[in-house]
């Protein structure tokens, strides 16, 4: 069974030396509360599956919201702009064909739709508020339809 999008998402969150040092390892699908801070968290919220008259694509476009959480405003912002570099337009490595067994989706594009800032939250137990900057972004990959 081929890995899921969201892992080829991470691991190049993660290989983006700008986000280690700001976030280390702190990024996930959901935030827990009293986490340390600054993290990242993503969220699928659109799957669109290419297809044409003689069959699948082997390519889909998913729609993330990546959220970076962080005790001051600059340092949300600061997450949210090393995200950006990370992702927007990069020109990603070019899809073996065929792609190698069992590896992660090849990840063909990456672009910045939406950013907004969202309400500071205030949370039990912690002495500082968590501001939050959610970015929506378009990630095309290449999907193993085999399975």
């Amino acid at each position: 069974m081929a890995a899921a999008p969201e892992a080829s998402l991470v691991k190049v969150l993660k290989d983006d030396a700008t986000i280690a040092a700001l976030v280390s390892d702190r990024i996930g699908p959901r935030r827990v509360q009293g986490e340390p801070l600054p993290s990242i968290r993503y969220t699928r919220v659109d799957s669109e599956h290419g297809h044409a008259n003689d069959g699948a694509l082997n390519q889909a476009r998913l729609t993330f919201q990546l959220d970076c959480f962080g005790t001051t405003h600059k340092q949300t912002l600061d997450v949210a702009r090393a995200v950006r570099q990370a992702l927007d337009n990069k020109a990603f490595a070019p899809v073996p064909d065929p792609p190698a067994q069992d590896s992660l989706p090849p990840i063909q594009g990456a672009f910045l739709q939406s950013e907004q800032d969202q309400p500071v939250e205030q949370e039990e137990g912690r002495d500082t508020a968590i501001f939050r900057r959610s970015q929506d972004w378009d990630i095309w990959i290449v999907e193993d339809t085999a399975d």
